[in-house]
């Protein structure tokens, strides 16, 4: 009698990794769905879930995240979940807890960043919101005051306070957001001189902009 060779674990675990991924392509092609924005949601959490090598696995199956049994089979995913509408995209309610029905909504980017471990909040005046948010509320660029406050380690105080130096600052400009620099640029200035234009003087931007140096 041939005697059967004997199959090391991790050449097990990836031929158990390899069945399970071809069972869902199959299932997946019998529904032409192979292409389709929830396909790459599946297996995109699947990776994260299962995959060592996924460059997310230290956040999610390392962590011991996984899924429910039954979203093995892709047709189960997408009968709990859906279409996942324009814009949106897979969030767990509770950052600690697994994939499933349950525990799982479509949301946008800025709330599943809300809801992240890494999500940095502040407290000013008794309210509580995500660096996001008070970038929204306050007016000054997310990258400034997660700069403040997680690089320069300023209080929550005067992260939100301290008045933003025009070169950190967002610019409107037809539609687009621009530095104090690529202003300057565009329109042949120095940076001082547009900023102290804006700062000193109190010119509009479209008005520093437009008018030429030695002319007032």
């Amino acid at each position: 009698m041939a005697k059967i060779p004997r199959v090391k674990t991790h050449e097990y675990s990836y031929v158990k990794m390899w069945l399970h991924t071809l069972i869902g392509v199959i299932s997946m092609e019998s529904h032409g769905m192979f292409e389709s924005r929830i396909y790459k949601v599946w297996t995109g959490m699947k990776q994260r879930c299962d995959n060592k090598n996924n460059v997310a696995y230290k956040n999610y199956g390392g962590r011991g995240i996984s899924y429910d049994k039954s979203w093995e089979k892709f047709t189960k995913f997408y009968a709990d979940m859906g279409d996942p509408p324009k814009g949106l995209t897979i969030d767990r309610i509770d950052n600690n807890g697994n994939y499933c029905k349950e525990n799982c909504r479509w949301v946008s980017k800025k709330v599943q960043q809300n809801n992240m471990r890494t999500t940095i909040f502040l407290v000013m005046g008794g309210v509580r919101l995500s660096i996001h948010d008070w970038a929204d509320k306050i007016g000054i660029d997310y990258e400034v005051l997660h700069g403040r406050h997680y690089k320069l380690g300023w209080s929550d105080k005067r992260t939100l306070t301290e008045k933003v130096r025009l070169k950190n600052k967002l610019f409107l400009y037809k539609g687009k957001e621009y530095r104090i620099g690529e202003l300057a640029k565009m329109v042949g200035l120095n940076t001082s001189t547009l900023s102290m234009r804006m700062s000193k003087q109190g010119w509009t931007l479209e008005r520093a902009m437009k008018t030429k140096v030695g002319v007032i």
